[in-house]
C-alpha cells in the first residue's frame, strides 16, 4: 500500500483519529463527510478516509467508499450520465463515519448512515465525452462513481446523456447483495445501447433549388418535398 510521512505535533492524548479530506467535521465516535451528487471534479470528490492510532506513531487510512466504474462504448458525444439507486437509497449527502478501535479496519460500515442528500448521482461535461467502437476493453470509455458501502441493493439506473435533456439511452442493472467496502465493481454498456443512428429529415424546397451535397447534386422540381441526410452537408444556388 502507498505510504507517506507526515511531520508536525500531536497535541492531545492517545489515542487519534485522523481523517482526508481535513475538512470533515469530527463527531464524537467518527466524522461526517459530504458526498456530492456531481462526481464530474474526481479531485474534488476523491474518496474520504478514515484513520485511528492507539498511539499516533502511525496510521493506516481506510477508505469510506468503494467506487462503480461504468464504461460505455459506441459513437455518440455524451454530454452527461446519471446512476440512480432505484430503490431510493441514498448515494450522497452527509456520509456519517463511525470509528471503532482498529488500527487495520477502523470504519464500522454496518453503523455507516447518510443524512439528506438523495440517490441519483452524476458526471457531467460541456465539451462532452466522444465514444468510441469496437476494439477491445481498451476502447471503453469510463464514467467512476464513489458510491456508500451497503448501497446499490437491487436495481440501479444508468441514463446516458446527448445535448441537454436528450437521453440516449437508459439502462438497468440489478447489484445483488449492494455495495460491499473496499471493492472496485464494473458495470459495461454494451456498443449498440449507445450508438446513435441519425434521422432523416424532410423538407420542402423551392422551385429549380439545386442541392449539392458531399457525393453530387440532385435536380429538384416544384413543388416537391427531399428527404435529406442528417448531418450531411448542403449548400444551396440558384
Amino acid at each position: 500500500s502507498p505510504t507517506s510521512v507526515f511531520v508536525g505535533s500531536r497535541p492531545g492524548k492517545a489515542p487519534y483519529y485522523a481523517c482526508y479530506p481535513y475538512d470533515a467535521v469530527r463527531t464524537e465516535n467518527g466524522f461526517t463527510f459530504e458526498i456530492l451528487d456531481d462526481q464530474s471534479d474526481i479531485t474534488v470528490n476523491a474518496g474520504p478516509m478514515a484513520a485511528y492510532s492507539s498511539e499516533g506513531k502511525s496510521v493506516k487510512f481506510e477508505n469510506t467508499l468503494s467506487w462503480l466504474k461504468i464504461g460505455l462504448k459506441g459513437n455518440a458525444l455524451v454530454k452527461k450520465v446519471t446512476l440512480e439507486d432505484k430503490n431510493g437509497g441514498k448515494l450522497y449527502g452527509s456520509l456519517n463515519v463511525k470509528l471503532k478501535d482498529d488500527e487495520e479496519s477502523p470504519i464500522d460500515f454496518a453503523n455507516q448512515s447518510i443524512d439528506n442528500g438523495g440517490s441519483i448521482l452524476k458526471i457531467e461535461s460541456t465539451d462532452g465525452f466522444q465514444l468510441k467502437s469496437g476494439g477491445d476493453d481498451s476502447n471503453f470509455t469510463w464514467f467512476s462513481f464513489l458510491v456508500p458501502v451497503g448501497s446499490l441493493k437491487g436495481n440501479i439506473e444508468i441514463k446516458v446523456y446527448g445535448n441537454g435533456d436528450d437521453c440516449l439511452k437508459t439502462y438497468t442493472k440489478t447489484l445483488s447483495g449492494g455495495i460491499a467496502a473496499h471493492k472496485v465493481y464494473t458495470a459495461k454498456v454494451n456498443e449498440s445501447e449507445v450508438t446513435v443512428t441519425a434521422p432523416t429529415v424532410t423538407t420542402t424546397v423551392a422551385c429549380d433549388v439545386c442541392i449539392t451535397t458531399v457525393g453530387g447534386t440532385i435536380k429538384l422540381t416544384n413543388p416537391t418535398t427531399a428527404t435529406v441526410e442528417y448531418g450531411a452537408v448542403y449548400s444551396k444556388t440558384n
